[in-house]
Formats: structure tokens, sequence, C-alpha cells
């Protein structure tokens, strides 16, 4: 766990910024979610009509604003690590690309010095077969 919780550090991000993009993308930018909001917290007036319960209401409605601005922050912090998560994504396939090339390589090699091995063992003539 240690080991991918500093290949996310590379990218600025933590486990606890990946779940709430998750979160975000998944519920919190759906549009049902979204357009019902304003509804939402309009409704937790009529849930706390008297002034005794102010201070309930407006503790519910700043935790809100302030999970609200969370949910930006952590829009602008994928925002700035999804470029480099790409280029990392498109830079490990190029190098899993040319590990297979060197593995065909490395394998193709392999044959032919048998081939030769076996070619030498029966006393016949060995030329480069490139």
């Amino acid at each position: 766990m240690a080991d991918l919780e500093r290949h996310l550090r590379q990218f600025s991000l933590t486990w606890e910024v990946v779940n709430k993009h998750v979160y975000q993308e998944s519920v919190y930018k759906d549009a049902l979610v979204q357009n019902n909001l304003p509804i939402f917290v309009s409704q937790l007036r009529s849930l706390f009509p008297d002034k005794d319960h102010e201070v309930k209401y407006t503790k519910l409605v700043r935790g809100y604003l302030d999970f609200d601005v969370d949910m930006e922050n952590v829009r602008d912090l994928w925002r700035t690590a999804e470029p480099l998560l790409t280029t990392h994504a498109k830079d490990a396939a190029r190098m899993r690309d040319k590990q297979q090339a060197l593995r065909a390589e490395w394998e193709r090699f392999k044959a032919a010095q048998a081939s030769a091995a076996a070619k030498l063992e029966k006393g016949i003539e060995v030329s480069d077969e490139r």
C-alpha cells in the first residue's frame, strides 16, 4: 500500500483525493443531484423553522457549502493531475511495447543460436541467417 501511495504522490494525489474524485464523478456531478441541490438546501429551512434550531440549520448549510468547496478543490486537483496520469499511462504503454519487442528479438536470437549450435554438432557449415 505504501508503494501505491508513493506512486499517487508522483501526481500530487492521495487516496482521499482519488476516492473523492470517484464520488464526484459517480454521484455529485450527476444532473439529478446537481439540479436538486438548491431544493434540498431550501428544504433544510423547513426542517428547522423556529429560532431554537437556527444553529443546527446554519451548521448543516455551512457543512454543505464546505463540502461543495471541497468538491471544487478535488476537481481542480484532478485537472492538474489528469494530464500527468495520461502521460504516465502512454509512457508505460510504450515501455511495455519496447519490452515485448525486445523479448521477441531475444527469442529469435536464442532460436538462431540453437539452430547454429545444432548445425555445428552435425558438422554443417553455419552462415549468418539474418
